[in-house]
């Protein structure tokens, strides 16, 4: 049985394996930073769940996070909800929006479907900032 062991080393040696392990954890988590164009929805109901950083998928494939969700001054019963995608993932006009929720735990993602790929790119009115996306 030795009787000289180096409990500082093996101490530091663990909180460092722990401290990588919840660093590559946190690394994981964030996923990568979409850092495309971005798209508003105006919703006239409910958006229970949804909450910056909750995802957007085109037909269940993530492409986006959403980025703010506030309601208009002006009308409180509009709630306008941006999203930005990865920039490999530009919507086209015929695209529509629905909200999912999930039955475990209440969070909410944004849905898109539809469109055509022989479509013209969704773009902004004149007077808006950004495309705004219809709700399906």
């Amino acid at each position: 049985m030795e009787t000289r062991s180096n409990w500082l080393m093996v101490g530091l040696v663990v909180g460092l394996l722990i401290t990588a392990a919840i660093a590559f954890a946190v690394w994981l988590m964030q996923g990568r930073d979409p850092d495309g164009p971005t798209y508003e929805i105006r919703f006239e109901r409910s958006v229970a769940g949804l909450q910056k950083g909750s995802g957007v998928s085109l037909l269940g494939v993530p492409i986006g996070r959403v980025t703010e969700v506030r309601l208009e001054p002006a009308n409180p019963g509009l709630v306008t909800v941006r999203f930005v995608l990865t920039r490999d993932a530009p919507l086209r006009r015929g695209v529509a929006a629905s909200i999912v929720r999930s039955l475990f735990d209440g969070s909410a993602t944004i849905s898109l479907e539809g469109g055509d790929n022989r479509a013209p790119p969704l773009a902004a009115r004149p007077g808006q900032p950004f495309p705004v996306v219809p709700v399906k």
